[in-house]
């Protein structure tokens, strides 16, 4: 089927206003917050949470982990993903001279995805004199028994070793490696890997199920086959009075040539360990059973609890308190949700629900954790648990107070360096007693850092009580706005259960917009930045009535607030019964509304209030904080009241000056914009185009979650990997994809927009299912044949072969960008996921004169050539490796760019990125290809 140029199927109509008067005639001044009637900070009873840069001169290759020195104060352990673990001072002045190689396995580690060198435990005789224990340190790695760089694909052994830090010496030695458990593990994923020693003496070690869904290897649920899915108990010490020696080996499976045995050996299995066989029938290392992705295990020696932070597959994730024979229920229950099996008929030890356990509305990848035990945070944050998500790049603090359910406190985000998988990777205490968080940055590189948690300011108070005491209205019957609020609409709006919304901002000004404190800087195809002090406020009313739509009832009104510290807050107001005034939220709820239906009947439905953290869940970094109030969905025509006129609301807010120099007036049809789902005028890619944009893209967009494609408005829909694109972890089976072309019942975009519950889309606030939506991706899925895309005015035409040296063309297509983290998937139809290549060629046109870092980072082979010139030349097998190159650039004259990639076997990543005149490091954006 031929399809239009996409670009030039959104240039609508001339506007009817052009060259009209615009919608307001000057501005109205309004202060900061509103006139001072919200906070400058996020309020709350504590001060405002942010982090600091606890090493400020030190840079890591994936750290993970943070361990104390177990004899001093003043040094501290770092271990990274890729197999090195660095002895450093525990000192903010700390430098790169002072950084010591404490452990160097990363020849033979699979530092990648969830696995690698993952933890460290010090003998708790660890420098003891005289102690025969007194240099032994225990590690946790995924091993592999062949250099790395002969990348042998997705398996390799899960491995505790305990090294020897020889007497006198301040570093481990490598030749020491005594290893107690070697176990051949098929997919490198759910490595789990927490360590610790209890009082008792006894090493504890925490175990996922062995990878890839559903716990296909069939480990979650067994004790007599092999050492995955569950903590395990040991003695290291041998001791006789307390514990007796191995009954049985862990069960040997099919490896590749001349890879060695799985085993057993140097511990003996504690007498009081909960599953006992003097027979051998079972593995008596087990402590309890069950777990998926146990990513981090923490030990809470105040009192005596394990907390484990488990990774959900795609519904929930979960933090349960592990007990002594306890069943952690996977893979019969992912967090408190129904699992992807049956629970057992007969069932190993007691179930061991979470404690607390969240959906996909507030992340997707968990990341524990302590219980905070510190002096710093001690009036607010002493015995809780303190966690973030890899995804969003929030963290909390988990509240249980006795007698009602637990919840998540928001206190800050560890905001992504840039980079493949970047973003929060461990949650440690350090010798001080607070909190440290650790952060990948790019990917195989030395940027990744550690942070610190810290506080600033004084406990901040909340705004008014009442929606009528925030001076928002003049006339709250009526939402008549108060002076200053402009109102604003949006072409496409997000889906929030069939309400009705209205919307306004105020923009801090004194009259006039002239100064930078006064205005927004526009962006054609990005996100706008907004002054400190802008109040953005929607309303939202519910139609109650099917037999007549006017009949609305106020529900809610929110507001954005752009703080002082440059970070954003959202506060909300529930409007009572009568619908005469609303009262500030400082937690979610729900409220269940009566809808009379067009019969007559009448039906219940729910109305979710967000907390203050779920504002975070959309309101991103990544998505640039503030949703909706974009060009293309501001492009227009707009109804004001105030002057009785229609204008186009771009041309009004630049009559204004609210943009400054930053918009050039021009005819409004030139502009990109987006459409109304539901427009009967404009074509089906539009309509789904601008529905996508709204609803998805704020977590759905290059730094965003996880996921393989783009719902950004300004991506080129054949360049977003929604049709034909990736799915991470299907529903139906592997023949999903985001969309498949004429094929509904495998496009899983149409499956989770038409469901509520656990695998719906919008993943947050959604009660009811947006049927028109529903019906018009329907008929667009079945109008796509999945040929005929034109190619891109921004992106590089990427050349997609199979074999490692561009042997036969699979496909090409144009994409965006070059970040690409394939993972164990394949880039598209015709390609496994292995032994392929692609060439992208394209022009650069670079935005300002000077010189240019290029980074191109490979797994496997990459190599860069600028005007036929070679700028970087990787062309080997090798894990996910930065190289950089530079070049000198001509502000807007284009260069020719040609990248060339291969992917061997396991992991794959590509990614091009720059540094240059006003650039930070980032990926190469699409805007800057011809």
């Amino acid at each position: 089927m031929k399809r239009f140029l996409l670009a030039l199927a959104m240039l609508l109509p001339l506007s009817a206003t052009c060259g009209a008067a615009p919608g307001l005639d000057a501005p109205q001044p309004v202060g900061a917050y509103l006139n001072g009637a919200f906070p400058q900070t996020t309020p709350g009873p504590t001060g405002t949470w942010g982090i600091a840069d606890a090493f400020p001169n030190l840079t890591f290759v994936d750290p993970v982990r943070m361990i104390k020195d177990p004899l001093s104060a003043a040094h501290v352990y770092i271990v990274c993903r890729n197999g090195e673990i660095w002895r450093i001072p525990f000192s903010s002045t700390a430098t790169t001279a002072q950084k010591v190689r404490f452990l160097d396995r990363k020849a033979n580690t699979w530092g990648y995805w969830d696995t690698g060198m993952l933890s460290m435990a010090f003998h708790p005789e660890f420098g003891v004199a005289g102690s025969p224990n007194r240099g032994y340190v225990y590690v946790f790695y995924q091993y592999i028994p062949v250099p790395i760089s002969n990348d042998v694909g997705s398996s390799s052994y899960m491995r505790v070793s305990r090294f020897t830090v020889p007497d006198g010496a301040t570093v481990a030695d490598p030749a020491s490696e005594y290893v107690l458990i070697q176990q051949y593990d098929r997919h490198n994923w759910h490595g789990g890997g927490g360590m610790f020693f209890a009082p008792d003496g006894f090493l504890h070690i925490v175990i996922g199920d062995e990878g890839d869904a559903n716990d296909s290897h069939g480990v979650g649920q067994k004790i007599n086959s092999r050492l995955f899915s569950g903590i395990l108990r040991i003695d290291v010490d041998r001791n006789p009075a307390k514990s007796h020696p191995i009954r049985r080996q862990p069960a040997q499976l099919s490896m590749p040539s001349g890879w060695p045995q799985s085993f057993t050996q140097g511990y003996y299995i504690p007498n009081d360990n909960p599953w006992q066989d003097p027979a051998g029938g079972i593995l008596e290392e087990f402590w309890s059973v069950g777990t998926r992705s146990p990513y981090s295990m923490h030990f809470d020696k105040a009192t005596g609890d394990i907390w484990i932070a488990e990774v959900g597959q795609g519904t929930r994730e979960e933090i349960t308190i592990a007990k002594k024979g306890g069943n952690h229920q996977w893979p019969y229950k992912e967090g408190l949700a129904n699992g992807p099996k049956a629970k057992p008929t007969t069932l190993i030890g007691e179930d061991n629900p979470p404690v607390y356990d969240y959906g996909r509305s507030m992340g997707g990848c968990i990341i524990g954790g302590i219980v905070y035990r510190g002096s710093l945070h001690s009036g607010s944050l002493t015995g809780k648990y303190i966690f973030g998500d890899h995804n969003t790049k929030a963290i909390y603090a988990l509240n249980r107070p006795q007698g009602a359910a637990a919840s998540a406190e928001y206190l800050t985000s560890v905001n992504r360096s840039g980079g493949t998988k970047a973003g929060l990777s461990g949650i440690c205490e350090g010798p001080d007693g607070e909190v440290y968080f650790m952060e990948l940055g790019n990917t195989g590189a030395d940027t990744g850092k550690i942070y610190k948690l810290v506080r600033t300011g004084g406990a901040v108070a909340d705004p008014p009580q009442l929606l009528s005491q925030t001076g928002a209205f003049s006339n709250l019957a009526t939402l008549t706005p108060a002076q200053g609020l402009i109102p604003y609409d949006v072409n496409s709006p997000l889906w929030t259960d069939g309400a009705e919304k209205k919307r306004w901002i105020a923009i801090p000004n004194n009259g006039t917009h002239n100064t930078a404190a006064e205005r927004v800087t526009y962006s054609e195809t990005g996100a706008w930045k907004f002054p400190v002090g802008t109040v953005l406020v929607k309303h939202f009313a519910l139609p109650v009535d099917e037999r007549n739509p006017s009949v609305v009832k106020p529900v809610e009104t929110r507001f954005f607030v752009h703080g002082s510290n440059g970070t954003y807050y959202g506060v909300t107001y529930r409007w009572n019964e009568a619908g005469t005034d609303a009262q500030l939220m400082t937690t979610g709820g729900s409220r269940d509304m009566t809808v009379t239906r067009a019969d007559g009947t009448t039906r219940t439905q729910r109305w979710d209030f967000p907390s203050r953290s779920d504002c975070r869940t959309c309101h991103t970094t990544s998505s640039d904080n503030v949703l909706g109030v974009r060009s293309h969905q501001l492009a227009g025509d707009h109804y004001y009241s105030l002057t009785g006129r229609t204008s186009d609301q771009l041309e009004t807010w630049n009559a204004l000056g609210i943009f400054g120099t930053s918009f050039v007036s021009r005819d409004p049809a030139t502009l990109p914009r987006s459409v109304n789902p539901h427009d009967p005028h404009a074509s089906l890619d539009q309509r789904v185009k601008s529905y996508l944009d709204a609803n998805c893209s704020h977590c759905h967009q290059p730094g965003g979650v996880s996921a393989n494609f783009d719902a950004s408005f300004s991506t080129p829909l054949f360049a977003q990997g929604i049709v034909g694109g990736i799915i991470n972890r299907p529903i139906n089976g592997p023949t999903d994809k985001v969309v498949d072309p004429g094929n509904v019942a495998r496009s899983l975009l149409h499956g989770r927009f038409s469901v509520t519950g656990a695998n719906q889309m919008p993943p947050l606030g959604k009660n009811v299912v947006d049927a028109k939506a529903v019906a018009l991706v329907e008929d667009w899925i079945r109008s796509l044949d999945g040929a005929g895309f034109p190619d891109a005015s921004f992106g590089m035409r990427g050349d997609y072969y199979t074999g490692r040296n561009f042997a036969t063309l699979a496909f090409s297509r144009v994409d965006p960008a070059i970040d690409f983290n394939w993972e164990i998937g394949a880039p598209g139809a015709g390609l496994g996921d292995e032994d392929f290549s692609v060439r992208w060629q394209g022009k650069l046109v670079p935005p300002a004169t000077g010189t240019y870092t290029l980074h191109a980072t490979g797994d496997d082979g990459i190599r860069v050539k600028v005007n036929g010139s070679t700028v970087i030349d990787a062309w080997i097998d090798q894990p996910p490796t930065e190289h950089d190159g530079t070049v000198t650039l001509t502000a807007g004259q284009a260069v020719d760019l040609v990248v060339e990639y291969y992917e061997a076997t396991g992991g794959s990543v590509a990614s091009l990125a720059w540094t240059g005149p006003g650039i930070s490091k980032q990926v190469i954006p699409s805007s800057a290809y011809r």
